[in-house]
């Protein structure tokens, strides 16, 4: 099972190689290990350079096996929080910066794939 997660922020690149460029570099279909068990494959980059227009990152979490949501949504906030995020969603739904919302949206979505 897979869920897919679009972050708009006005990073830039910056925010994909701060999770993807372990290895110094980074493309679609690059992927790495999250805390909490979870395999994350980068699916789209989308950078506009206008003034007031957001990035977008978006990536594949791979939920198959068993997994900590707390763990990688403790995490992934940690890695979204800052004030050049605009937005994220999770399976096409906009979901509130905060840990607790993005946990609560992770989980819900394991709930209806089963």
């Amino acid at each position: 099972m897979s869920i897919t997660i679009e972050l708009e922020n006005n990073q830039g690149p910056a925010l994909a190689f701060q999770m993807f460029g372990k290895d110094g570099s980074i493309s679609t279909g690059t992927e790495i290990e999250a805390p909490g068990g979870i395999k994350l494959t980068l699916t789209e980059m989308r950078e506009c350079r206008s003034i007031g227009v957001a990035s977008v990152l978006a990536f594949v979490v791979d939920a198959s096996v068993a997994i900590d949501i707390g763990l990688f949504s403790a995490w992934l906030y940690d890695q979204v929080k800052s004030p050049n995020s605009v937005k994220i969603k999770i399976k096409e739904r906009e979901v509130h910066f905060d840990k607790g919302e993005i946990t609560k949206a992770i989980e819900r979505e394991i709930e209806y794939s089963e």
